[in-house]
């Protein structure tokens, strides 16, 4: 017919059928034929394309929201790395005081930086100590090179004299007064190389034996007569170092009580120790008026402070008060080491505040002249320093009561061994963790000190 056919009846009859043949009989039962019955699956069709289309936009929706969701996790979890990355790349450039970020210690990153951190630290510490030697073997060597020229020069310039008078009169006592000064600056060169070598020696950690027994008090002892022998007209009281707990507004100190010195026994090097000794009260010697007085003392007392947390410790007033409060803390907690102290105090022209680290410097000498003409080289405390680090002691300077230059000497005994009464339950977990705290604070706050220094 001539009737258009709209576009849905076009693809509705386009589209697949499904057909379902019925056979038909008459009244007569007699077959009177077929009967089709169809249906278009258009409809299906459309919902299946709709379903696909949709499938199809949602899948790709999907991807590119997990993609951009993937993309910003990665780049939030690695941006921790990337601080890292221009944290070493600082580092790299020569900024050892850069750190990481830092981040939640239960995760990698985390866990990471606190590792690097720590690595550091370290690295800086051993950076700054390397500095600091190089530094001090620069200064050490051109001292050496200085102190070992003069007498040199004395001696080229005392036979050199010779030389030149020896044919002229009265040139016999000309020359037994050069011979005596080049016999004089060839043994101060003696004195002085073999104080580099023990120096050289303690250095490497070579020259010294800890493991002797000495008598402490006698080396004390005999160093206080070889001082009376020196300075017969100077009073020298001797006596006991005890404890003196705080009181009040008073912070705790160390006090002298005059009597008998107590017997000490220690493991050490006997002769390095003597050397100790013998080098400070030849300072006393040297640096101090023939009149003035002075107090030795010897004590034993514990500190709650490891024997190489104390070799570290700076020659300075805060270490000394710092080991005075781990003295304190140990007598309450009944913990720790036994320590021997030995206190040289004089009452001389004493050293200023700002110059008493120095003397246990190379070569430093607080009066150059005067002990150029006594005979000291300067290298006598720095010899004492190191003998007592090689011991895990500590030596430091301060100033004494009614002035004058304090000399303490802290050489570790061996371990406390907590006292219990009778009937007394040993100290409670309690107890145990809160000494274990006060430890603690007392190393972060000398490693804030050696940071500060």
């Amino acid at each position: 017919s001539g009737r258009s056919v709209d576009h849905s009846t076009l693809s509705t009859a386009e589209s697949p059928w499904r057909v379902v043949a019925l056979p038909w009989t008459d009244e007569d039962g007699k077959p009177g034929g077929v009967c089709y019955i169809g249906l278009s699956l258009s409809d299906q069709l459309d919902t299946v394309k709709t379903l696909t289309r949709y499938c199809i936009i949602v899948g790709v929706a999907i991807v590119i929201l997990g993609a951009l969701l993937a993309t910003l996790m990665t780049q939030r979890t690695l941006s921790p790395l990337k601080r890292i990355e221009k944290t070493a790349a600082k580092i790299a450039a020569g900024d050892l005081t850069q750190r990481v970020p830092p981040a939640p210690e239960n995760t990698e990153v985390g866990s990471l930086s606190v590792s690097l951190n720590a690595m550091l630290t370290r690295i800086e510490q051993s950076f700054h100590e390397q500095e600091e030697t190089t530094a001090k073997m620069k200064r050490f060597v051109s001292d050496a090179s200085h102190e070992l020229r003069t007498p040199l020069a004395a001696i080229h310039g005392y036979a050199e004299l010779y030389k030149m008078q020896r044919d002229l009169p009265g040139a016999l006592g000309r020359a037994d007064e050069s011979i005596s000064h080049i016999e004089d600056s060839s043994t101060r060169m003696t004195v002085l190389v073999e104080d580099l070598l023990s120096l050289a020696r303690l250095d490497e950690g070579r020259g010294i034996d800890i493991t002797q027994q000495v008598p402490l008090t006698t080396l004390v002892t005999d160093a206080t007569e070889d001082l009376h022998a020196l300075d017969p007209g100077r009073e020298i009281r001797r006596g006991t170092l005890t404890f003196q707990p705080r009181n009040g507004d008073e912070p705790a100190d160390l006090e002298f009580v005059e009597g008998p010195l107590p017997d000490v026994m220690l493991k050490g090097d006997g002769s390095r120790l003597r050397q100790v000794v013998t080098n400070i009260v030849g300072n006393i010697h040297r640096y101090t008026p023939a009149d003035s007085p002075v107090e030795i003392s010897v004590g034993v007392m514990p500190a709650s402070i490891s024997p190489e947390s104390l070799a570290r410790m700076s020659a300075n007033d805060a270490s000394m008060r710092y080991f005075i409060e781990a003295v304190d803390v140990s007598r309450s907690m009944q913990m720790g080491m036994n320590y021997a102290v030995v206190r040289f105090s004089d009452h001389g022209p004493g050293v200023p505040e700002n110059s008493r680290s120095k003397i246990f410097e190379r070569f430093y000498t607080a009066d150059p002249s005067r002990a150029r003409l006594k005979g000291g080289t300067g290298l006598g405390m720095a010899i004492a320093q190191s003998v007592v680090k090689a011991h895990k002691g500590f030596i430091c300077a301060t100033d004494s009561q009614g002035g004058g230059l304090t000399l303490t000497v802290v050489l570790p005994v061996a371990p406390l061994e907590p006292k219990i009464a009778v009937g007394e339950p040993p100290q409670d977990a309690k107890a145990e963790r809160k000494a274990e705290r006060n430890k603690a604070k007392q190393e972060k706050q000398q490693a804030r000190q050696h940071k500060s220094e």
